[in-house]
Parts: C-alpha cells; sequence; structure tokens
C-alpha cells in the first residue's frame, strides 16, 4: 500500500513517453488546496514553447549525460554537421521495454543501440532520462516557490503503460533507483502509476466543455461519469495504444473490469508511413543513405510531420505541408537527373502529392491513407474488444494521450462508435495522464480492483504421478522420494478480480530435511491452466526470492509460506518461514537470462 503523500511537501510526475516526455506537480499545502502545475516553457532557449520535450537523450563519448529533449536534438544536429559520431544520441527507446506475444526478454544487461551503432545498457539510459526530469521538475518547482526542494521532500509517481508486464514496470522502478528519485529503503517513496488510469482520473474532474464537441458546463463526473457507469479509456500515445475498462463503484471507487489491451499502434507508426511513401517516391537506397549521412536532419522532418500531421486539413481535405530540410532537397536532386518537383509529379501526376519550394504538399486522401493502417488497428481491437460480454455496459470512452489529438484518428473512431457511445475527448490529451498521474499521488487507492491480464505462479514441486507428469521430469530427493519438477504452481489466473491490498498466501515446504533456504521462481503465461513452467508461452517474469528457514528440527514438515499481493499497479511479494518467522519481500523483479538450479519447495 501506498504512503500517504500528505508526509511529503509535493507530489511530482513523471510522464516518460515514447516521443515525448514532461512532469506536472502539486504542492501540499496545510488547507489542502491543490492546483496541479505544468512546466509549459520546454524549449523556449532553443525557440520552441511546448507542454513536453522529445525523448530524445545525448551522451557524451564518455557515456555522460550531455542533454535531453529539444537541447539534445539541436546538439545533435551540430555534431552531426560536424561529423562527430563519438556522442551517443538515442530516440524513441521507451518502446524497448514494450515485448508483444511471449518475446519478454528485459533484463537487466538490456541494450540499447544509439544513432552512432554504438550499444548501452538500457539501464544507464533510461537512468540518465529520468535523472534530468527529476533535477527539471526539482528546479522548477525552486523558481515558483524560491524554496529548494530535495527528492526526499517528494511523493514521485511514475507513469507506465497499463500493458507493460511486471517486468517493464520492475526495469522504470530500478531506473528511478539508478537515477536517485527514491532510495530502494523507501520503495513506498515512488508509486507506479498505469497511465490510462491516471488520465480517467483528470477526465472526471473536468468539465464536459473541456472536451471536443461538447459545451455543458458541468462536471464530467456529474454528468457522465455517475456511479455504475462503466467506460473506456483508449490512451493512443507515440508507441503503444492502451485501452482499459472501469466502472465507478457505489463509493466512488474505481473497479476495472476487463484486463488492460493494446498494442503498439501508437502515433510513431504513422511517422513510419511517412518514411515509407518517401522511399516509394526517392527510392529506397536514396531515402536511407540520407539517414544515415543526414540523421539530424531526419528527425527534424519527422518532427515537423509530427506536428502537423494532428491538424484538422486533413479531415477538410486540405493539404498538410511538411517542411523539407534543404539538405533533403540537394541530396535528392543529386541522385537524380531531374529536380525534386518531377520525380514527384512523376508518381503522382494528380498532384495528391507536390514539392511547393521547401514543403512536402499531401492532400487530405494521401495523409488519411498514411493515418490508414495505424488507425485501422485501433478502430478494429476496438470493436473486436467491445463484442465481450463483459463490456456489454460500457457507455462511454475517454480519448487520451498525445495520438489521440489527430483528427483523423478522432474523427475515424467517432464514425465508427458514436452512434452507440459518447467520445470525450480533452483539450491536451497529451497532458490528461501526466495530470491525473499528480491526482493518483494523492489517492493511490481510488482504483480498488484490477483485473489481472496473465496468469502468474512459481516454479514448484510435487509427489510424482506415474500416468500424469514426464518421466523426464522425475526428481529424486536424499530420502529417495520421487518428485515431478518444474511444476507451474499457480498464484492467479488470468482475467481474475484481483481487489486491491488483498494478499493471496499459500503454503510449501522443503524439499530436503536439512534445506535452510527456499528459493521461488516467478513465472508468467497468457494460457489459463499452465501445467509447467517450461510449457510454450511460460516466460520466467522475476528475478528469485529466497527466504531462510534455519530451524530444520522440523524437516520436510517445515511450512513456508508465499503472501503474494496482486491488487495494486505492481505485484509484491512475501516469502515467510513460520518456525523462525524469517520473511523477505520484493517486487516482482527483472527477468534473468537463465534460470539456476535452486531448492525451491514442494506444494
Amino acid at each position: 500500500m501506498a504512503a500517504s503523500s500528505s508526509q511529503y511537501m509535493a507530489v511530482v510526475a513523471i510522464d516518460f513517453g515514447t516521443t515525448f516526455s514532461g512532469f506536472a506537480f502539486s504542492f501540499n499545502h496545510q488547507e489542502g488546496e491543490r492546483g496541479i502545475l505544468v512546466n509549459k516553457a520546454w524549449g523556449n532557449e532553443k525557440g520552441y514553447q511546448a507542454l513536453k520535450t522529445p525523448t530524445c537523450l545525448l551522451l557524451d563519448p564518455k557515456e555522460r549525460f550531455r542533454s535531453f529533449g529539444f537541447e539534445a536534438k539541436e546538439e545533435y544536429a551540430m555534431l552531426e554537421e560536424k561529423g562527430d559520431t563519438k556522442y551517443y544520441f538515442f530516440d524513441l527507446f521507451k518502446m524497448s521495454l514494450f515485448k508483444e506475444g511471449d518475446d519478454q526478454t528485459i533484463t537487466g544487461d538490456t541494450t540499447l543501440t544509439a544513432r552512432n551503432g554504438k550499444q548501452l545498457r538500457a539501464m544507464d539510459v533510461f537512468a540518465h532520462a529520468l535523472r534530468y526530469l527529476k533535477d527539471k521538475a526539482l528546479g522548477v518547482m525552486k523558481d515558483r516557490t524560491n524554496v529548494e526542494f530535495t527528492t526526499a521532500d517528494i511523493q514521485w509517481v511514475l507513469t507506465v503503460p497499463a500493458i507493460w508486464q511486471p517486468s517493464a514496470r520492475q526495469f522504470m522502478r530500478d531506473a528511478a533507483y539508478q537515477a536517485k528519485l527514491i532510495s530502494p529503503a523507501n520503495p513506498e517513496q515512488l508509486i507506479i502509476a498505469l497511465e490510462p488510469e491516471a488520465a480517467s482520473l483528470w477526465c472526471r474532474e473536468r468539465k464536459l466543455a473541456e472536451f471536443a464537441e461538447e459545451t455543458d458546463e458541468a462536471l464530467v463526473r456529474d454528468a457522465v461519469a455517475r456511479k455504475e457507469t462503466s467506460y473506456l479509456v483508449v490512451d493512443c500515445g507515440g508507441g503503444t495504444v492502451d485501452i482499459t475498462a472501469h466502472r465507478i463503484q457505489p463509493d466512488d471507487s474505481i473497479h476495472e473490469i476487463y484486463r488492460a489491451t493494446g498494442g503498439a499502434w501508437g502515433g510513431s507508426k504513422v511517422d513510419q508511413e511517412l518514411e515509407v511513401k518517401l522511399k516509394d517516391i526517392f527510392g529506397l537506397h536514396p531515402i536511407d543513405s540520407f539517414k544515415k549521412l543526414h540523421p539530424s536532419d531526419w528527425l527534424e522532418l519527422i518532427w515537423d510531420f509530427e506536428m502537423k500531421k494532428r491538424s484538422e486539413r486533413s479531415v477538410q481535405d486540405r493539404p498538410t505541408r511538411v517542411r523539407l530540410p534543404t539538405s533533403f532537397v540537394n541530396f535528392c536532386m543529386k541522385n537524380s537527373s531531374t529536380n525534386i518537383q518531377e520525380v514527384v509529379k512523376q508518381r503522382y501526376p494528380n498532384g495528391e502529392v507536390t514539392v511547393n519550394k521547401d514543403y512536402l504538399c499531401l492532400n487530405g486522401g494521401i495523409l488519411t491513407e498514411m493515418f490508414s493502417p495505424t488507425v485501422s488497428s485501433i478502430v478494429d481491437n476496438l470493436g473486436n474488444l467491445l463484442h465481450n460480454p463483459m463490456l456489454r455496459d460500457v457507455e462511454y470512452f475517454f480519448l487520451v494521450g498525445g495520438f489521440s489529438g489527430s483528427a483523423v484518428l478522432q474523427k475515424a473512431i467517432r464514425d465508427k462508435f458514436q452512434n452507440k457511445y459518447r467520445i470525450l475527448v480533452p483539450a491536451e490529451p497529451e497532458m490528461a495522464t501526466v495530470k491525473g498521474a499528480v491526482m493518483f499521488g494523492n489517492t493511490p487507492n481510488i482504483i480498488q480492483t484490477r483485473i489481472s491480464g496473465r496468469t502468474y505462479g512459481v516454479d514448484a514441486y510435487a509427489a510424482f504421478q506415474d500416468n500424469i507428469h514426464p518421466t523426464d521430469k522425475k526428481f529424486y530427493t536424499s530420502d529417495g522420494t520421487a518428485l515431478c519438477e518444474d511444476i507451474f504452481s499457480i498464484l492467479v489466473r488470468v482475467g481474475e478480480a484481483l481487489p486491491l491490498g488483498k494478499s493471496k498466501t499459500f503454503t510449501f515446504h522443503p524439499i530436503e530435511p536439512d534445506q535452510t533456504k527456499v528459493t521461488f521462481h516467478f513465472y508468467t503465461t497468457r494460457s489459463d491452466n499452465p501445467k509447467f513452467v517450461d510449457d510454450e508461452g511460460v516466460i520466467r517474469e522475476g528475478s528469485s526470492i529466497t527466504v531462510s528457514s534455519p530451524d530444520i528440527t522440523k524437516g520436510t514438515g517445515r511450512r513456508i509460506e508465499l503472501k503474494v499481493k496482486f491488487g495494486g499497479t505492481e505485484i509484491t511479494a512475501t516469502a515467510i518461514d513460520i518456525e523462525s518467522g524469517s520473511n523477505v519481500t520484493c517486487h516482482v523483479g527483472l527477468i534473468t537470462k537463465e534460470k539456476r538450479r535452486e531448492f525451491s519447495a514442494i506444494m
């Protein structure tokens, strides 16, 4: 259970996004006023003014922090012009923590590849970024109050996608430890908030008039988000789309009614379609060569498209103008026997795409076509999801996240669903998560029930049964007892409701009479009835938890209890040796590379 935020001077929420990042904060005054504040001056020194900054990191040749966000982009551009490739530049690296299917291979040694082709530990890259955001937040708070805040004064909140697995959430917690947001000795000072949950809290407290196509001055919570109401939160970010389903309870708490779903259908997929379009026009090799020779100019081209693609011009069938760097125009003319306008005209003789001076002009139909694969994935998955009987009472959607600001996406969702559901899109949808995360930091227990997205368990031994267990899993103890190893001992099943703060207790026994330690390894699968930890689709979800059992007088009759708490945004486990009282608690940790042969326990 999270500590009360009132013991801290302020709550600071960090929204670490795939394409953009930012933070928000509130001060805990004695009179209880909690205005949520954000930094609205990102990039001022570079001529920008934005609510967030690009999630870009630049490290020097000795792997030390150099810059982040707009500054990193600008500095990288200057280095690239000088031909300096010794620096490390990273962007879109948050997506490395999203693993689809069963390809869950995040470890403490996972590496990321910088733009110069060199690799660094992902943990170090994330820690550098979080350290910068932490220091920036403390600096902005000092500027606002003239008070020197320290990390110890803050209840920190870090947002993550709901569809991330616990290992990825644990990775972010460990990166926060390394960045010195908090100490591992005080883990409750950091709350991991699920992005769509946080966004829904913010939306419920807004007036309807603050949402697109709405005019009512009533609060959402009074007008539509009343008790017993069910709704979807569709969080469309730069990398992923998160969909959660909630029902408001009579006591105004919130229960999740279906497990979080989603996928890699974020706005960056549309950016990739621009690259496909450019390769279709100018050729595969010229574009790949330009990206390699002029990486900073390529980033500027994508950045300009990132801003322009959200406008309403496309749904109004007006051209969207994307600025082409001078180096791009010169490069294309250098690699062609004709000018750039003629190259484009040969591919689009009817003018759907043109070049006017330094701008690539895309008509509404072309832009809609570029959106189509991503938007179709979102709409189709929403449609399939809403066929589930568990969601038959859903009445409306909250459409949040940066990509939700896209007029094309909004129109597609409204065209498909607004006859049956009310679609609510807040102003500045990209800020709903981080502002809601501040609220979540103040009321972390408002989400009272969550639905397990997978089956979780530990490896264990059981008495060997000839007609049931495979012979290659037969294991003999020191006294000759035949056991079956690698049993998947289920702790919670996929789809199971998990009330906040409730623990499930399981009893195990040592395998050997003189065994003084018992180790549990955590596993997960999408299956609802796994048999063994090496079944297809089963992955090792966490590092081991080991409890001492020093009193061996009862031999294998000793009881080892495993208490598992699943209701929060993270999984915690406590192993207790009943005889000695020895106990150890952990968050389910990072996936390790291989399993060591250790004695666990018998069921």
